[in-house]
């Protein structure tokens, strides 16, 4: 054999070596992945169940509107084709104006209704007018500039599927195929789950459904400022997601959130185009179709393609500006590009603070092209730089300088140390910003950690793989370098987690998803060049005499491609066609479990709101609750923001325990001063849930020590998720007039009814729910029922002290008789300083009847 042959047989067994560990690494990865969320497998068990036995209890869809909506999509849409023909009046990639029409028409859509809203003008002509006149404006700027014809706008952007080649485009089905149906796959679930299930994501409840109708109720976006971590602050968050929102309740004169439903799964697929666009201009379309397919299949990212959240449309804005900024640093007339990525970077920016992030990025690419050229493009780069930042600040600057005229804090309520603000109490806003970092914290990390624990849970994060995982790190090795593009890549991505680890802000797992499709870009990287060298020896071995050796080579380069295969398919298996399949369930958050019923919203598509919300959320029975007993002027005080189910979505009915309204509270320790200024504004009843006993403002408002008291008697009580306690004391005959201060429960007492000629109440037998309070007033109580001696059953009193936060079981017992008579017992209550006691009433087999309860000081 002479050298030339050993030579070639060497670098196809080195080759061959360094992809085979590249593939069994990939393999450990996943491996690896399913370990670190074994829990999670009963929720695939779930999946293959189902699959072998599928199970669809139907509920027919009434959609409101369908005519009107088809028609504001369509005004959407022609808004899109005539700007994006405008802006790259000579492209011929069809995939670009496609991205672009879509893009524009959210974009530009949602930035009238944000401006016609701060100028308190959302009326459906206005909105139709300035949408008119922003097309026609798109159209003389192209007569003006002679770029195209007037006739030619809309034929310029139908004849580009000329160039769009379907062959050339399915010249490797091996490839195409198999990606189209997985993303497919993932999509219809993402459309299945976000149209045929009611809006239950958190932040949509507190603010992104929320405004959308708070614009459309009021034509204008309400001013609400305050230190409370719903809507007070949130209200004053980029809206452009809500505006699309409510974009449609005007156009088709009602409220109907199914369209808002819509726009995420749409956000989502054409963030998965975008991301494939950058890949083909980076490495090619094998590199853009891989991408794609990591992306579509990362949990984190399709699940917020299902909510009916901003971040979905956050991460196709995101993505589409970092599309056209490669393409103005890779072309060189690209001018209309670095307008692009600025425009669309703006509507980011009018999307979410998220958006801010990506400012460091930005400029670190516009420091790299200054320094690549020298000095002799200086003027070129400067020009591009300004296009990028002007168009950027036109568009995303609207919403920031409304909050700075209007609230004196462009990012209210954020960085309100800098710029200050109207209606922040320091105390309160510490005391929030606290409790934020610490939840932020406990749902991401479980606990505080160390920064080399944070990179290791990021990379087997549950919701990350694939586009985050070890995938990432071998693509951080594959990353060619010599391409700065590449550089750039990593940067992307790079900086904006960088903020997350640092601990500079707080940051919720769903934060992550603006950084998915730069990941998925990288994390593909192993898999391509796997691919690309199994395309070498392939060509290679084609073009050479068959023998042994060339035949060993074919069947190492298919055992590599079966490999990357099989690695692919168990990843769509486990997690994303698991975590897909489940739709609106919580499955994010470091210590969540999939639930007994884990497929119950696949099984149950279009099912009552209320069916729905009890499935997902323990303080929903809560929010029924309110929404069936509150009347017209009443208020609930709450820490609780989420009000989109109840009262229909008014923010009249709250009272914020950690807004601006309830800052004086804060000072007043006196239960009876407390009581009272509750009752001048209105308030009639109290809802405690457990997630905002643990942001600290119950640790520092006096009137929590009070909660479970005479002053605030339990309606409802779920074991603290969700309690609802009644301000003032439950007045009932059974103990009016009473000397010291008595009250009783809602829940565990009979209604009123007359046994033996008196009026009685009863506490239900078999129950733990019936209470009495008594006020001690620093002095020994004596407690006085007069019950009816009827049975053998008895009645067993239970004693919780505030001051120990200790149950005193069976303090005292009355035993019944049966003498059938009236009887009094009377026991005594010695004092404490916390002024009141608490006692539980329970009787076994039999109602205890009670005539009076009476309280005097000894």
């Amino acid at each position: 054999m002479d050298k030339e042959s050993l030579s070639e047989k060497r670098g196809y067994k080195e080759n061959f070596t360094v992809s085979l560990a590249v593939a069994c690494f990939l393999i450990f990865a996943w491996l690896l992945y399913v370990y670190m969320n074994q829990t999670w497998i009963v929720a695939f068990q779930q999946v293959v169940s189902w699959l072998t036995n599928p199970v669809i209890n139907y509920t027919p869809v009434h959609v409101k509107g369908a005519d009107l909506a088809f028609i504001a999509t369509a005004e959407m849409l022609i808004l899109g084709v005539i700007s994006s023909c405008t802006l790259l009046n000579e492209e011929t990639d069809l995939l670009l104006k496609c991205l672009c029409t879509f893009g524009f028409g959210i974009g530009l859509t949602g930035l009238m209704v944000i401006v016609l809203s701060i100028f308190g003008s959302l009326y459906k002509l206005h909105l139709n007018v300035a949408i008119l006149c922003l097309c026609v404006a798109f159209l003389l700027v192209n007569i003006r500039n002679k770029k195209l014809k007037k006739e030619r706008i809309v034929s310029n952007f139908v004849s580009a599927p000329s160039a769009f080649n379907i062959r050339k485009r399915l010249a490797s089905l091996k490839v195409w195929l198999p990606s189209f149906f997985a993303i497919g796959i993932i999509f219809f679930f993402c459309f299945y789950h976000a149209l045929l299930t009611v809006i239950t994501h958190w932040d949509a409840i507190v603010y992104h459904a929320v405004m959308s109708i708070f614009m459309y109720r009021y034509h204008a976006i309400p001013l609400i400022a305050g230190p409370s971590i719903g809507i007070q602050m949130s209200a004053n968050f980029p809206p452009l997601f809500s505006a699309l929102g409510a974009y449609y309740y005007i156009q088709i004169g009602e409220i109907e959130d199914f369209y808002l439903r819509a726009i995420s799964p749409f956000s989502g697929l054409f963030a998965v185009l975008a991301t494939y666009k950058i890949g083909e201009i980076l490495l090619g379309k094998k590199y853009g179709i891989i991408s794609s397919l990591l992306l579509s299949m990362t949990p984190i990212f399709f699940r917020y393609s299902i909510y009916a959240t901003c971040y979905s449309t956050l991460v196709f804005f995101s993505t589409a500006s970092v599309l056209f900024l490669l393409l103005g640093i890779t072309k060189v007339k690209s001018e209309k590009y670095w307008v692009i990525s600025g425009i669309f970077y703006g509507f980011a920016l009018l999307t979410s603070y998220l958006a801010l992030y990506l400012a460091p990025f930005f400029l670190i690419s516009l420091i790299y092209l200054f320094t690549k050229d020298g000095k002799r493009c200086m003027k070129l780069h400067v020009k591009r730089a300004l296009l990028l930042f002007s168009s950027a600040l036109i568009i995303g600057g609207v919403w920031y300088l409304r909050n700075w005229i209007l609230l004196g804090n462009p990012v209210y309520p954020n960085a309100y140390k800098i710029f200050g603000g109207i209606n922040i109490d320091p105390l309160i806003i510490e005391t929030t910003f606290k409790g934020i970092k610490w939840s932020a914290t406990y749902s991401f990390f479980g606990w505080d950690r160390p920064l080399p624990e944070k990179i290791a849970i990021l990379l087997i994060y549950r919701t990350h793989f694939p586009a985050i995982s070890l995938f990432t790190i071998l693509g951080i090795i594959f990353l060619p370098v010599r391409d700065k593009r590449f550089l750039l890549l990593l940067l992307w991505p790079l900086t904006l987690i960088s903020f997350i680890l640092s601990g500079i802000t707080w940051s919720f797992p769903r934060h992550i998803v603006i950084t998915t499709p730069g990941f998925a870009l990288i994390s593909s990287l192993p898999i391509v060049k796997i691919l690309e060298k199994c395309e070498r020896f392939d060509k290679k071995i084609d073009a050479q005499p068959r023998g042994k050796m060339l035949i060993a080579h074919r069947y190492k380069s298919n055992l590599l491609k079966l490999i990357i295969g099989i690695v692919l398919t168990l990843s769509f298996l486990f997690p994303s066609l698991t975590l897909c399949m489940g739709g609106k369930v919580w499955g994010e958050n470091f210590f969540d479990t999939p639930s007994g019923d884990y497929l119950w919203l696949l099984k149950n598509p279009n099912a009552e709101k209320w069916s729905v919300l009890f499935h997902l959320y323990q303080e929903a029975v809560a929010w029924k609750w309110l929404d069936e007993h509150l009347k017209v002027g009443e208020k609930f005080a709450t820490i609780e923001n989420r009000i989109y189910y109840i009262k229909n979505c008014s923010n009249d009915y709250f009272f914020y325990l950690d807004g601006w309204e309830a800052r004086e509270l804060y000072h007043i320790t006196d239960p009876e001063a407390i009581l009272q200024f509750l009752q001048m504004r209105n308030v009639k009843y109290v809802l405690d849930v457990a997630w905002a006993r643990m942001h600290g403002h119950f640790d520092i408002l006096p009137m929590a020590k009070y909660l479970d008291s005479p002053y605030f008697p339990v309606i409802m009580d779920r074991g603290g998720n969700p309690n609802i306690y009644n301000v003032g004391p439950i007045k009932t005959p059974i103990i009016a007039n009473s000397p010291v201060l008595l009250s009783i429960s809602q829940e565990g007492w009979s209604e009123l009814e007359i046994r033996n000629g008196k009026l009685t109440q009863s506490v239900i037998a078999g129950t733990n729910s019936a209470r009495l309070y008594v006020s001690t007033l620093n002095q020994t109580i004596i407690v006085k029922i007069t019950y009816l001696d009827d049975g053998k059953d008895k009645l067993s009193i239970h004693l919780y002290d505030p001051c120990q936060k200790t149950w005193y079981y069976n303090y005292t017992i009355i035993q019944k008789n049966d003498t059938k008579k009236w009887c009094v017992y009377e026991f005594s209550i010695p004092p404490n300083d916390m002024g009141f006691v608490k006692l539980s009433l329970h009787a076994y087999y039999e109602n205890f009847i009670v005539a009076r309860i009476e309280a005097t000081t000894t």
